[in-house]
């Protein structure tokens, strides 16, 4: 079976386990091709997997029915399928699929309009929150189905030889103090003002506060920090793993829903200790008091006295939470979820 995969933009935050997830899928006999546009990143990223791509950049990406290249595209390169991210590849793709004959599957990444799906067969959304939001947007619940993003859980399990102290020593962090982590963009919605009022209120000289990332909130940010010694910005984290094996707490403090929360699914892979807000997709990795512990949106109170009590949990019910974050991580491998889609696609191509 050939799929054609079809992501309006260049350059994607997701790249390496969407790209993981269509070699798994490759693995278990599909035949995968990806239109793109040809500038930015992703394409190159795909090159060097070996997986065929071709760019492709729309005339008005509003109006399918004057993107003739496209249509041309699908009859030279004649997929079974046709598999949409971003919501102007699902108007596209789904107005050229439904004109060739061809079944479209378009993914629901953010809060979405249904207009964008108007024409595709099936969308997926990538948690249960994002699908709430899509019903409330008018697509159709007997089209939607849930399948979540995918991680190669391997890829973030700590090596046996790595020590910590090669991250922890650029900072003169002893390995007796505890570090607490967080990542992303720095923009209002993700509440890392948040994370650090509650930092600052839980006041303990053996705990530090690591801030991976950049954005238009970053100065406002270290203002906030001010001169505390123990908050620590470390820029743009091109592989954020080493600082993650070095941690003991992730936090995810989103002041809106997250659609799905790939970070925390990520520290959750590398055996971190997590805290996230209780809404969003989420609530699809972690039970409070289970996988991890949920805290209310926008409260650093709340926050500070949740993380004083996952900093002083005693080792058996850490190990515990560690090992139900293990199990609930494993539900999102990319052996997994490369399944469901071939299972998924034989359905729909059957």
């Amino acid at each position: 079976m050939r799929v054609l995969h079809y992501v309006n933009e260049g350059n994607l935050s997701w790249a390496i386990p969407w790209i993981q997830l269509i070699l798994g899928m490759q693995s278990k006999g599909i035949d995968n091709v990806v239109l793109c546009p040809g500038q930015g990143t992703l394409s190159a990223q795909l090159q060097e997997r070996g997986i065929p791509v071709f760019p492709y950049k729309p005339v008005v990406s509003w109006a399918p029915w004057v993107c003739q290249g496209f249509g041309q595209l699908l009859k030279r390169l004649s997929p079974d399928l046709i598999h949409t991210r971003l919501f102007s590849a699902a108007v596209i793709g789904g107005y050229w699929g439904k004109k060739l004959g061809i079944p479209v599957v378009g993914t629901i990444d953010s809060r979405p309009k249904s207009k964008y799906f108007r024409f595709v067969d099936r969308t997926i959304a990538i948690s249960s929150y994002i699908k709430e939001q899509a019903i409330e947007s008018g697509i159709d619940l007997q089209k939607i189905d849930v399948i979540p993003n995918a991680i190669d859980a391997h890829y973030y399990h700590r090596p046996p030889g790595f020590n910590p102290q090669t991250v922890r020593g650029k900072y003169a962090i002893v390995p007796e103090d505890k570090i607490i982590i967080g990542a992303g963009r720095f923009v209002d919605w993700k509440g890392f003002d948040v994370l650090i009022e509650a930092f600052k209120k839980l006041d303990r000289e053996d705990t530090w506060l690591l801030l991976a990332g950049t954005g238009e909130e970053e100065e406002k940010l270290k203002n906030l920090a001010g001169s505390n010694p123990r908050i620590i910005f470390l820029g743009f984290v091109d592989d954020i793993r080493p600082y993650f094996w070095a941690a003991d707490v992730y936090v995810l403090p989103s002041r809106l829903p997250e659609p799905f929360g790939l970070s925390l699914l990520e520290a959750m892979a590398s055996g971190l200790l997590c805290v996230a807000t209780h809404m969003g997709g989420p609530l699809d990795m972690i039970t409070h008091s289970a996988e991890g512990w949920l805290v209310p949106q926008d409260s650093a109170a709340s926050m500070k006295i949740t993380l004083a009590q996952v900093l002083d949990a005693d080792t058996a019910t850490k190990n515990l939470i560690l090992e139900k974050a293990k199990q609930k991580v494993s539900s999102f491998d990319v052996e997994r979820i490369s399944s469901l889609y071939v299972g998924y696609y034989k359905f729909l191509v059957k």
